[in-house]
């Protein structure tokens, strides 16, 4: 991982993370809510949120990709970006965790978008107090994550190329020199675990889930330590 006092940007301020924390919880419910056709009040809500994030001025800082996720009608989002737009809340929680706002999911459980969304003030007067008074976590906190974040992902990357079996117990200790069983890792046979079983042995669909949120979270913790690109969507997940 990069030395944690080099950055190829600076890193985003507080009210960075609270406008992108706010822009990410409207796209990701539009992604949730795209085959929910039979509830004439989604439609409403999709127009009443857009309108929010206007009236905040986040509009500014969206992507035209955004943009186009929002305004497209219910139903019709291609299955790529009805994909894209859900999985945006594994880099939510990252932000809301930042901002002090909500715990982390154990490193191989999907957060709960709802629960996440509420806990930064989304769709309610709170999303405006998010932004009058944003708090980051510490750095330390911060460039903490990010080097679990990136171990984790590059054995992941490492695993579905080599297939070997690996002592990650040793790697994660070597990096940190301390115990490494944080933000809910697990280990069997000294590997990651996922579903109670080391990679070399849990199914592939729990693989390949672990794989998808990874590289959510991964994205979203390169963009709050200044890592790839002040853009969002490409902000490094190398490994």
């Amino acid at each position: 991982m990069a030395d944690e006092n080099q950055f190829d940007f600076e890193p985003p301020s507080a009210e960075t993370v609270a406008r992108r924390a706010l822009i990410l919880a409207a796209i990701s419910y539009r992604g949730f809510v795209d085959l929910v056709t039979d509830d004439p009040k989604i439609p409403q809500r999709i127009a009443t949120t857009t309108a929010s994030l206007t009236r905040l001025g986040l509009d500014a800082d969206m992507t035209p990709w955004e943009k186009d996720v929002l305004k497209t009608n219910l139903g019709a989002l291609t299955p790529r970006d009805r994909i894209n737009s859900s999985w945006v809340s594994e880099g939510l929680v990252v932000l809301a965790w930042a901002l002090q706002k909500s715990e982390l999911p154990a490193f191989d459980d999907q957060c709960d978008p709802h629960q996440v969304a509420l806990s930064i003030g989304f769709t309610t007067p709170d999303g405006l107090a998010l932004l009058q008074n944003p708090r980051l976590r510490a750095d330390s906190e911060l460039q903490e994550f990010g080097e679990f974040i990136y171990n984790v992902h590059w054995r992941l990357r490492d695993f579905s190329v080599s297939g070997r079996a690996y002592n990650f117990r040793s790697l994660a200790t070597r990096a940190r020199g301390e115990p490494i069983l944080r933000f809910g890792l697990q280990l069997s046979e000294d590997d990651i675990a996922t579903g109670g079983q080391s990679l070399s042995r849990a199914e592939p669909n729990a693989r390949q889930n672990l794989t998808s949120i990874t590289q959510e979270r991964h994205r979203a913790s390169s963009w709050l330590l200044g890592l790839g690109s002040s853009d969002f969507y490409e902000a490094s997940t190398d490994t």
